[in-house]
């Protein structure tokens, strides 16, 4: 079996080794193949990135002509519509013009109209008047018209004013576009030249990119192909010295095998029959040991079954011995009864002998007998004793008395039965009497609690605080700390916000009072016994520090923007000049702040103003000034 093995292994082996051989020659030439394609393509993608670079110029000198293009379009469009906007301005402008100075007219000839002779004008004072309008002007012009009139101006004045501020805004860019086409060395004008350019381009591009794609993926084959060469090789020569080395134990294993050929007996010629007589052994073997099973297992069971009969034998004898000896004593037992009862024979006996129930009948009524007698003689040895000592008496008047007696008994038991009613039912009473007052004082402790707690927390108490002025207070408290740390500036250290302890009068909640720390005199007093410009320091200051104490606790609240109405005019020169340093520091931080006054300094130090101009048509006009 092995030299055939070995054999068969040498065949397969050297049909392998001519495999690997065709398909390292197949490898070879498709290799080969693949590095003529992949070195032309190389060639062609080569130029790629100045290519890219040539094209992303001719895409931003296309962006930029694009651009120009657009502007110059929109500023014609502006350009139009200004023009438009502005005789329609123009035709406004005159109407209003007219209707104000037929509005002015129709006043003069109101007030010529209500002049009266030896009075004086309202206008020039004069008693004696030329009057020279006599009534209202066909032509009168209201003052609502006029006021419509003035709107319609403002608007169109407006919108022209706004085309004027995007034509100047397009200008500007077109001529910041042409600036960057300047720099790009492109003219405004080679729009569609240029626009031709990039196309051609772009297409050269992407079938550059394309090769280039097509380049990367013919290289991971090839790489692939390369591998497969390197693999085959490496097989070829495992092989050829695997085939080398099975061909030489084939030789060897063909010696061994004829050597040992001459060693083996005449009468087994083959190792068929060596097979047959070891078979035919073993089943011969295997017969044998199962017999030798069987009789052991016979053996054992019949000795177990003799062991359990010579038991059941002997145990078998010892109860009849024993049967025998109590039918003997039973036997005896019962002649010596039949003497006792007077029976002289067995049949006697059982002729006299009753069944069961007869027997239960009999037991039964020997029972109910024996307990009647014993009923009648105790009944009547208690009428002896009962009787004893007593006289015969009539017995009518007796019973007239007995029935007497029955009736006061009856309403004494009536009465009797209705007094525990009403006992019951004062128990009754009484019992609910008591869980009632239980219950009432259990209520009126928790009433007194309650009520206990609802002074506290309105405020019924030695601190006239309620509970709410109670946690107002910490807020307070942290809102006056934010305050100083602005006050102790904007008053140079003078002033110090506290929180009062004091207790109002007329019954007003406490706790939420302020007095003032003053540094210079050292003593603290009421904050209404500060002026009106240190007063409103305080209170700007207890503005911003309300709005940090508020961020602080609501992280996505932020108070950006804060008006201050007025309140500046009270201030000295230096007082007002830290306040405007506090105000631009707030600005610097990232908040915006309005401040509505006439203080000039403030006009000078804030650098984008909203100006409010009242005009006599009735209305106000409004403009930003920017500095």
């Amino acid at each position: 079996n092995e030299l055939l093995s070995l054999e068969k292994s040498s065949t397969q082996l050297e049909q392998k080794l001519s495999t690997i051989v065709v398909n390292l020659q197949n490898q070879k030439e498709i290799s080969i193949g693949q590095k003529l394609e992949i070195e032309k393509l190389e060639e062609r993608v080569e130029p790629l990135d100045s290519k890219v670079q040539q094209l992303a110029l001719l895409q931003t000198q296309h962006n930029k002509l694009q651009e120009y293009k657009v502007v110059d379009q929109e500023l014609h469009m502006l350009t139009t519509e200004e023009t438009k906007q502005q005789g329609k301005f123009e035709q406004c402008k005159e109407t209003y013009e007219d209707m104000e100075q037929r509005w002015i007219e129709s006043q003069a000839s109101i007030l010529a109209s209500k002049l009266v002779m030896g009075e004086p004008c309202p206008v020039c004072g004069s008693k004696e008047h030329a009057i020279t309008h006599t009534g209202i002007d066909e032509q009168f012009v209201d003052e609502s018209a006029l006021r419509i009139a003035k709107v319609t101006l403002n608007k169109e004045e407006s919108t022209l004013l706004t085309f004027k501020a995007k034509k100047e805004t397009a200008e500007a860019q077109i001529q910041k576009v042409l600036v960057q086409l300047e720099e790009y060395e492109v003219d405004a004008g080679l729009v569609e030249q240029v626009e031709t350019d990039l196309l051609d381009l772009q297409r050269e591009v992407q079938q550059v990119r394309l090769e280039k794609e097509t380049l990367s993926s013919l290289k991971h084959p090839f790489k692939g192909t390369l591998a497969k060469v390197e693999n085959l090789e490496q097989d070829k020569q495992e092989v050829e010295a695997l085939y080398r080395e099975q061909s030489s134990q084939a030789k060897q294993a063909k010696a061994v095998y004829e050597s040992k050929l001459s060693t083996i007996p005449s009468y087994i010629p083959t190792l068929q029959n060596l097979q047959t007589e070891i078979a035919t052994a073993k089943k011969q073997k295997e017969q044998l040991e199962f017999a030798w099973e069987n009789a052991q297992n016979t053996m054992k069971s019949s000795n177990d079954a003799c062991t359990t009969t010579i038991l059941a034998l002997e145990h078998t004898h010892t109860s009849l011995q024993e049967a025998g000896v109590k039918r003997d004593k039973a036997l005896v037992q019962f002649k010596e009864s039949l003497s006792k009862a007077s029976f002289e024979t067995l049949e006697v006996y059982l002729a006299a002998k009753l069944t069961e129930a007869e027997r239960s009948a009999l037991k039964i009524q020997w029972e109910e007998y024996k307990q009647r007698l014993h009923t009648l003689t105790e009944q009547v040895r208690e009428g002896y004793v009962q009787l004893e000592n007593k006289v015969k008496v009539d017995l009518p008047p007796l019973e007239v008395e007995l029935q007497q007696l029955k009736e006061e008994y009856e309403k004494a038991l009536a009465t009797s039965n209705s007094t525990k009613e009403y006992v019951k039912a004062g128990k009754e009473i009484e019992e609910k009497i008591a869980s009632t007052s239980e219950r009432i004082t259990l209520l009126e402790d928790r009433v007194h609690r309650i009520m206990d707690l609802y002074d506290i927390l309105r405020g019924h108490n030695q601190l006239k605080i309620s509970f709410e002025r109670y946690v107002q207070i910490e807020y307070l408290e942290q809102i006056v700390q934010a305050a100083n740390e602005r006050l102790k500036h904007m008053s140079s250290g003078q002033f110090q916000l506290l929180r009062s302890d004091r207790q109002e009068t007329h019954g007003k909640q406490s706790g939420l009072g302020l007095d003032v720390y003053d540094a210079y005199t050292g003593q603290k007093r009421d904050v209404k016994t500060m002026s009106g410009g240190e007063k409103f320091n305080a209170s700007l200051c207890l503005a911003l520090g309300m709005a940090d104490v508020i961020q602080s606790f609501q992280g996505n609240i932020r108070i950006e923007t804060m008006f201050i109405d007025e309140g500046f005019g009270s201030l000295d020169e230096e007082s007002l000049h830290r306040a405007i340093d506090t105000l631009i520091d707030l600005q610097k931080s990232g908040r915006m702040i309005g401040v509505i006054s006439h203080v000039a300094e403030l006009k000078a130090a804030i650098p984008a103003i909203l100006e409010v101009e009242k005009l006599k048509e009735g209305y106000s006009k409004t403009r930003f000034l920017i500095k």
